[in-house]
């Protein structure tokens, strides 16, 4: 590309109406995110190429077919978490599905020599090579030999059980014409007549800029180009009333590793590299294009962090909830009598000790929202100290880490209101994205994540003033259907060049991270927007 016409992109993405410093007469609505890898945004931006697509339909004998032990892909065994039969049938799967994760522990620790000398009761000692899977694999053929899994089938195939994997599968290829409002909605926002020959050239601008898109060493300047690229040739858009300060794992150039800040006019590129983006970018589009701003985003987020720990709120830095009391207890009386057995000294766990402190993530995110809110003029140059800044609401989207945390939704109702407390905020809107993750319409916001965050929306002293997204309707289980399916197709397979193709168009990171599908940020985050946005109104 020519010096000149790169010069005047560079131009074109700095060129937003809040980088001129003019008061807009309007109060700075400053809007919070908060999470963990999902919220600092893996979802590289070509990806939305998908949305140009028709949805994928795996071919239906390869999603029904069940696998020997679990495999969470697979839809048999997703019956396990959305069981649809008689209560005390789902009363004992969660029972089986306890003692599963305690046999695996158990297994886990006699490999790794945590239980003493491997005993010739237990068989021959294993020597396994290779990663998660592997030994995933290994640990699961280990609860078979017992039998859990055959208990769990026998309460699985049940004809009262309405979850299927056939309706699972008729769910699944029909979540496009579900969505198809919300779809339509979102390319008319995010790429208005993007056609998907604009990403071939997009990409060939990109390659001809010359800029690092892995490793940039000027990340403000290429974020800058890559955006208004992204611009020119799908139309993506640069906000023109809504600035961003990003902080954590994200890339900027203020700071290093976990401690990195940037801040700018929101465009594409706030994610953990100038390709990708998390939740901030639809959020703050969509309140950009509802409101017309002035808006500053405050992004604090940080990769595989909990609920229970990482982001434990400062009252219960040494208060345990009663649910984290009864599973703490409930652990140890299981491994005093597993370690009276192995005649070893029991691994205990202690109620929590941090002398009141908050967790780890709220030590690096408080002083820095202190910051901000004490200066907001230098995080947005729209912000007019006449009219002020008003605290406006907090995105919360975490929970992959806390999947196994009974205690969620009553960790999060403390974790809200201490927030509040900490900020002087005592009514803050707060919209939870649910935890999303293969699941199913009967029980998307089930389990102790989305269950729990629902259950903190319910609360006498949140109830009004939280709500939950429910982004499961959006997850792409079709994209992780496919990697499977194309993992396990013989190298001449046709089918598996189709499914490369496919995947290296829709997909960032396959298995994790919502497949690190911009098509998935782009509708969770517009919904989400929206929710908050109803959420100001009189």
């Amino acid at each position: 590309m020519q010096i000149s016409k790169l010069c005047s992109l560079l131009l074109l993405a700095l060129s937003s109406p809040l980088l001129a410093k003019e008061p807009s007469g309007q109060p700075l609505k400053i809007v919070f995110l908060l999470g963990q890898s999902n919220m600092v945004g893996m979802a590289k931006v070509d990806t939305a190429w998908y949305l140009t697509q028709p949805q994928y339909q795996p071919p239906r004998e390869a999603m029904v077919k069940r696998s020997k032990t679990y495999d969470w892909t697979d839809l048999y065994w997703a019956g396990i978490q959305h069981f649809d039969g008689a209560k005390e049938d789902k009363d004992r799967l969660g029972v089986l599905w306890k003692e599963r994760g305690h046999l695996r522990t158990l297994w886990r620790k006699r490999v790794r020599g945590n239980a003493g000398p491997w005993q010739e009761s237990w068989g021959k000692e294993p020597k396994l090579v290779g990663g998660r899977d592997v030994v995933g694999a290994w640990l699961d053929e280990r609860v078979a030999d017992v039998g859990i899994f055959k208990e769990i089938s026998t309460i699985l195939d049940k004809p009262e059980n309405k979850f299927s994997p056939e309706k699972a599968y008729e769910e699944i290829i029909g979540r496009d014409e579900r969505n198809k409002e919300q779809i339509e909605r979102v390319r008319e926002i995010y790429l208005p007549g993007t056609k998907p020959g604009n990403f071939d050239s997009f990409r060939k601008a990109v390659a001809e800029s010359g800029i690092n898109v892995a490793y940039s060493k000027e990340p403000e300047k290429d974020r800058a180009t890559y955006a208004a690229l992204a611009r020119e040739h799908l139309h993506l858009p640069i906000a023109e009333h809504t600035w961003i300060n990003a902080f954590g794992s994200v890339a900027g150039s203020t700071g290093s590793g976990i401690d990195t800040e940037t801040k700018g006019p929101l465009s594409i590129g706030y994610g953990n590299s100038i390709i990708s983006i998390g939740p901030e970018y639809a959020v703050g589009m969509t309140i950009d294009k509802l409101t017309g701003g002035p808006v500053l985003l405050v992004k604090c987020a940080w990769g595989n962090t909990t609920l229970a720990n990482s982001w434990r709120p400062g009252s219960l830095g040494d208060v345990e909830t009663p649910i984290e009391k009864a599973a703490r207890e409930d652990w140890n009386a299981r491994e005093t009598k597993d370690a009276a057995e192995q005649g070893r000294e029991p691994k205990l766990r202690e109620a929590p000790a941090n002398k009141g402190k908050p967790g780890w993530c709220w030590q690096k995110a408080m002083p820095h929202i202190r910051k901000v809110l004490a200066n907001p003029g230098d995080y947005c140059p729209a912000y007019d100290p006449a009219k002020g800044a008003e605290i406006a609401g907090m995105v919360w989207f975490q929970g992959y880490s806390d999947m196994g945390n009974e205690a969620y939704g009553e960790q999060l109702v403390e974790m809200i209101k201490w927030f509040r407390s900490e900020i002087n905020a005592p009514k803050m809107p707060v919209v939870c994205g649910s935890l999303g993750v293969g699941t199913f319409q009967a029980t998307e916001l089930a389990g102790n994540v989305s269950g729990g965050m629902v259950y903190a929306s319910n609360h006498p002293d949140l109830k009004g003033t939280v709500s939950v997204v429910n982004t499961g309707r959006y997850y792409p289980a079709e994209l992780q259907a496919a990697h499977t399916i194309n993992s396990g197709l013989g190298k001449d397979d046709p089918e598996r060049a189709k499914l490369a193709a496919l995947l290296s168009g829709a997909v960032s990171n396959k298995g994790f991270h919502y497949m690190g599908s911009a098509k998935f940020f782009l509708l969770m985050g517009d919904d989400i927007a929206r929710n908050l946005v109803e959420s100001w109104k009189p």
